[in-house]
């Protein structure tokens, strides 16, 4: 007797998305409608984003408010880089996807000098800057 104090009642899976349904607020297993980031994005780092949430790879809840926080801090070229990294990683077997986006955020930081904001043009002159005479 003292084995069956410790366990669950078993259910049957129609049951047990029954109760995840009222747990969500929602149809369990179906693709959200609408945006679920917490923090706002901006837009080019939102689009991949919704694509992830789309295609299954990405789900309510993957990525708490400090990561999201992190993320909408970065210049938008940062921004997008680092979603689109995420977006081609294999992030099925990552049970920890908050942790992971934080990584590749510290990353991509660490590339850019700071100040530099990732949009910088490269090989350019200064305008009005040629010479002649």
């Amino acid at each position: 007797r003292a084995r069956a104090k410790g366990r669950a009642p078993k259910l049957s899976t129609a049951a047990l998305s029954n109760q995840l349904e009222k747990m969500w607020g929602g149809a369990y297993g179906q693709a959200p409608q609408q945006q679920q980031s917490q923090v706002p994005q901006l837009p080019s780092v939102q689009a991949v984003l919704d694509e992830m949430y789309q295609m299954g790879t990405l789900m309510p809840g993957d990525l708490d408010f400090n990561v999201q926080s992190s993320l909408r801090q970065l210049p938008e070229p940062q921004g997008y880089e680092v979603a689109q990294k995420f977006k081609e990683a294999n992030t099925g077997g990552i049970r920890n996807k908050s942790a992971f986006l934080s990584n590749v955020i510290k990353r991509i930081r660490d590339t850019v000098p700071a100040g530099m904001g990732g949009g910088m043009p490269m090989g350019g002159m200064a305008a009005g800057g040629g010479g002649g005479g």
